[in-house]
């Protein structure tokens, strides 16, 4: 028992270096207030009348990564389509400054797919790289309550702050079609081996391989993967998913793997955030459930869910993809889950 402890605090403090390393490179001296009204005061009357809503406005509890001409609604806030290019740079710069640099590789990724989509893609479907919305939500200050969402096909990045500290980076959603590029859509910035997910997918799909017949049997759920994490939209589930095998089910080895596939999600945000979301995960490790349903394998349809009763993680992939490809099309999203009277985190 005691190298067991020995060992998992030895991992969780390797991990905790890491993101300790991660904000040590970061100057932290991006001011998101200031950058924010930056980006409004270069906005036109026209401009601005759609970029800002009210800080209660409903819309800011929604949201999706459909394509915007398959949605039930249309997307509030101004598309890129619809700004400058300094406009466009400047948001650019804001968004990056809330995400790490994995984070920002991500939605580079998304704007790119969408253009080999755009290419390649006989749905009918319209495909832009510029029909991404940005909406600012409230008066950005320095001590009041404000947001911002960024959001489009395949992404939706969704911040809430108090002055300048981000109080909530959900939910956060990311998708990818095809997640992995084959040489038969590879192009020169587009090479063969690019990805969205395969950290995330190798580390799982090895933890899984680790279980035994029974610890798959209380781990997975369902034959049949989920095409979309639960209850896309909201902004936060109200309920945990039932089953999954718990914490206390996993060996020292598989806490380990688990909590490595843990923090790379994590580090999608910028470092401050990433290791306070991380934080709440390890003081709430012994809540964690772990499910997984459809196959179990490499390049089969699956999906897989990680949870405590204040975080949620979902990657979903078992849609077929542009390259014809069963499970080559994946959907991301972290959110958190309300609990009791706490609400959303």
């Amino acid at each position: 028992m005691k190298f067991f402890l020995v060992n998992s605090f030895r991992v969780i403090a390797i991990l905790m270096m890491s993101f300790s390393a991660a904000r040590a490179k970061t100057t932290d001296v991006y001011d998101a207030v200031i950058e924010t009204r930056s980006i409004l005061e270069t906005m036109t009357e026209t401009q601005r009348s759609r970029v800002q809503l009210a800080i209660d406005d409903p819309r800011r509890r929604s949201w999706h990564y459909y394509p915007e001409d398959i949605r039930d609604l249309p997307l509030e806030g101004l598309p890129l389509d619809a700004m400058n290019e300094a406009q466009r740079s400047q948001v650019r710069l804001l968004l990056e400054s809330l995400l790490s640099p994995e984070g920002q590789r991500r939605v580079r990724l998304v704007f790119r797919l969408e253009e080999l989509l755009r290419k390649h893609d006989s749905s009918g479907i319209v495909r832009n790289p510029f029909k991404y919305h940005f909406t600012v939500y409230g008066e950005p200050s320095e001590a009041g309550a404000w947001a911002l969402s960024f959001e489009g096909h395949h992404l939706s990045l969704n911040f809430a702050f108090r002055g300048n500290d981000v109080v909530s980076g959900f939910p956060l959603a990311f998708g990818a079609n095809p997640e992995t590029i084959y040489s038969e859509l590879a192009e020169t910035d587009l090479p063969a081996g690019t990805n969205l997910v395969s950290k995330e997918e190798a580390l799982a799909i090895s933890l899984v391989s680790t279980f035994s017949s029974e610890q798959v049997s209380m781990a997975k759920l369902s034959d049949v993967p989920d095409v979309d994490p639960r209850d896309v939209g909201s902004q936060c589930l109200t309920e945990r998913q039932d089953g999954g095998i718990a914490w206390a089910e996993l060996d020292r080895t598989q806490r380990e793997q688990l909590l490595k596939l843990i923090a790379t999600h994590v580090k999608i945000l910028a470092p401050k955030q990433a290791r306070t979301i991380w934080e709440s995960w390890l003081i709430r490790r012994n809540e964690i459930r772990f499910w997984w349903k459809g196959s179990i394998g490499v390049s089969t349809p699956y999906s897989y869910g990680i949870e405590t009763d204040r975080h949620s993680v979902e990657l979903a992939m078992a849609q077929v993809a542009l390259d014809g490809r069963p499970a080559n099309h994946a959907h991301l999203v972290l959110r958190g889950i309300a609990s009791g009277s706490e609400g959303c985190p």
